[in-house]
């Protein structure tokens, strides 16, 4: 009778063991996965980053090359009203009113 209850306790503790081996199997298993899904949506969000990091770069140069050509014809606009106001003054033998 002992004999077989220690048989019994066996073979339960070798299925205990191999039902426990299989749920840490599946265990492993799904966190792997998981793991593999949460790193190719990092690696997605990583790219779409790195996209908007550069149309972001692209604009701001963009920006900063039109600011430079406003700027630059800003002053050549002055510089042609100074010119145009002094030819002006010049030819008509008198200077602007001061205020």
């Amino acid at each position: 009778m002992q004999r077989l209850a220690e048989d019994r306790m066996r073979q339960e503790w070798v299925t205990f063991k191999a039902d426990d081996q299989k749920r840490w199997t599946n265990y492993t298993l799904s966190h792997d996965e998981t793991y593999r899904e949460i790193r190719a949506d990092i690696e997605k969000i990583t790219e779409h980053i790195a996209g908007l990091d550069d149309a972001t770069q692209n604009q701001a140069d963009l920006l900063q090359q039109t600011t430079d050509a406003t700027e630059k014809s800003l002053q050549e606009l002055m510089n042609w009203s100074h010119e145009f106001l002094s030819n002006f003054e010049r030819v008509m033998g008198h200077s602007r009113p001061n205020k």
